[in-house]
C-alpha cells in the first residue's frame, strides 16, 4: 500500500520543496502534491525516480513499517527535520534508521 505521509516526511527531511521534486520528475507541482496528500498515487516509474532523488530503499514508500535504514548521509540532512529515530540509530555503521 501507497503511504503519502512517508513522501512529505522524507521530501521534508531532504530540505527539499515540491516544486523541486515536482521539476526533478517532470511533473506539475499540482501532481506532485496530489501524491503527497494520498488523493492519486504517483505511476512505478515515478516512485522509482522518487526513491533514488530522496535516497531511499527501494519499496520504502509502499512497507508498512515504523523504521527503515538509509543512508547516513541522507540521515544527516534528515536530522533538522527532526525525523531520525535516535533510539534506532546503528553504532559503528554508516547508516541510521528513519522511523515515523
Amino acid at each position: 500500500m501507497y503511504q503519502p505521509e512517508k513522501l512529505k516526511r522524507t521530501k521534508s527531511g531532504a530540505g527539499l520543496t515540491q516544486q523541486e521534486l515536482a521539476n526533478a520528475l517532470g511533473v506539475s507541482k499540482q501532481a506532485y502534491s496530489a501524491w503527497e496528500r494520498g488523493v492519486k498515487v504517483p505511476a512505478s516509474d515515478k516512485v522509482e525516480q522518487l526513491e533514488k532523488l530522496l535516497s531511499v530503499p527501494k519499496g520504502y514508500f509502499y512497507r508498512n513499517r515504523n523504521c527503515t535504514t538509509i543512508p547516513h548521509a541522507h540521515a544527516a540532512k534528515s536530522r533538522e527535520g527532526g525525523a531520525l529515530c535516535p533510539r534506532a540509530s546503528n553504532r559503528g555503521t554508516n547508516t541510521k534508521k528513519w522511523c515515523r
